[in-house]
């Protein structure tokens, strides 16, 4: 459906002379990212309104969006997926947060999970897509701007915590599901490779 419409939009566009005939599959995939970005968006909007909590839904999307673009992760093999993996992770996220805020040894929690994360991160950090391959220069790049995103966010949190005395868990806890998403995204890597090498050999 996501492609059909991606198509659709694109064909509108090559009608209107916007681009080359052969530029198309490229404008194709681009609105496809497009618009499944702004499905998720919306999606995680809507979900902050009902769960009325829509600054901690801000806070995800922005730790989520701004870690995950350079540490990586588990990247699905479809948009629905995505969508659908992208919307468990904010909903995880929510009640963990309200979890958090009864639990008596909340901040050991969070200190746990802050140093799991920087772990994870610096010693794994970025998780690439096998199909989008980085060289060398990139992923020390990439691993760079990852932990230097991780210690904004830390930074952040402490003062929205401990300065304005708002919750911010919801960045610590978002941080820690991006790092265990690196996690299931590197088994899912070597998994996905072996079952390619398999294919190839028989």
């Amino acid at each position: 459906m996501l492609h059909s419409l991606s198509k659709n939009i694109a064909d509108f566009l090559l009608s209107k002379k916007c681009f080359d005939e052969d530029s198309k599959c490229v404008y194709v995939y681009g609105t496809e990212l497009i618009l499944s970005s702004l499905i998720g968006i919306l999606t995680i909007l809507i979900l902050s309104i009902v769960f009325n909590c829509f600054a901690k839904g801000l806070l995800f999307y922005l730790s989520f969006y701004t870690l995950r673009s350079y540490a990586g992760g588990l990247h699905c093999n479809t948009h629905l997926k995505c969508n659908l993996t992208f919307i468990a992770v904010f909903i995880i996220c929510i009640f963990s947060d309200k979890f958090l805020q009864a639990f008596k040894y909340s901040t050991i929690v969070i200190v746990s999970m802050i140093i799991v994360s920087a772990v994870i991160i610096a010693f794994f950090a970025p998780i690439e897509n096998i199909h989008k391959p980085i060289d060398k220069n990139q992923r020390k790049k990439f691993k760079l701007i990852s932990l230097g995103i991780y210690t904004l966010h830390i930074a952040l949190y402490f003062v929205l915590n401990f300065v304005f005395n708002l919750g911010a868990e919801m960045i610590i806890i978002t941080d820690f599901l991006v790092a265990i998403s690196m996690i299931i995204g590197m088994f899912s890597n070597a998994r996905r490779c072996n079952n390619e090498s398999c294919k190839d050999c028989s």
